[in-house]
């Protein structure tokens, strides 16, 4: 138990673990290469169990949240079902209050960046494969705005064009 604990006190100095209060986090460099190393079910399996434990947390009042501090364990939890592909599941835990609260009462356009990036290719011309297309294009629509607040136009326009398309090809048929 000794060696232990001065391993944990040494991790905890040098910032690889981190300790809350509640419980303990890896650094997320070293959080990475321990995940990169495990096979896709192990990923899977321990993946789930981070999962189920979010999920047990108090529910939120998206309206009333003033820190993004408040909302960690929901973000922890949308990640971490990004992480383990189930893509869907996340974008449903996303979607609507998480996103609004982000963007309209904390005005946290980095953090809501860093969350919707994992659920598209690397050219953002669409949002991957396992997602509904009309979740598909609310992400879409939701990087456009988040662009659009950063200022970066030349990144905001063909996303918005790309969603203006497919809402008047829905009006039309």
């Amino acid at each position: 138990p000794w060696l232990l604990s001065l391993l944990k006190q040494q991790l905890e100095i040098k910032g690889f673990l981190q300790y809350d209060g509640q419980f303990y986090n890896l650094h997320p460099v070293v959080r990475g290469v321990v995940t990169g190393r495990m096979a896709s079910e192990e990923k899977q399996n321990y993946g789930q169990k981070v999962v189920d434990y979010f999920s047990q947390k108090a529910p939120i009042f998206y309206e009333e949240v003033e820190s993004l501090e408040e909302l960690s364990d929901v973000i922890n939890l949308v990640t971490t079902l990004q992480k383990i592909g189930k893509f869907q599941e996340a974008v449903d835990l996303f979607r609507g209050d998480l996103c609004y609260s982000l963007l309209f009462n904390l005005e946290a356009y980095y953090e809501v960046l860093e969350i919707i990036q994992p659920f598209f290719n690397k050219s953002r011309a669409k949002p991957v494969k396992s997602i509904e297309e009309e979740d598909s294009y609310y992400l879409i629509n939701e990087l456009a705005l988040v662009f659009f607040r950063f200022g970066n136009l030349h990144e905001s326009i063909p996303l918005i064009l790309v969603n203006l398309e497919y809402y008047l090809i829905l009006l039309i048929f």
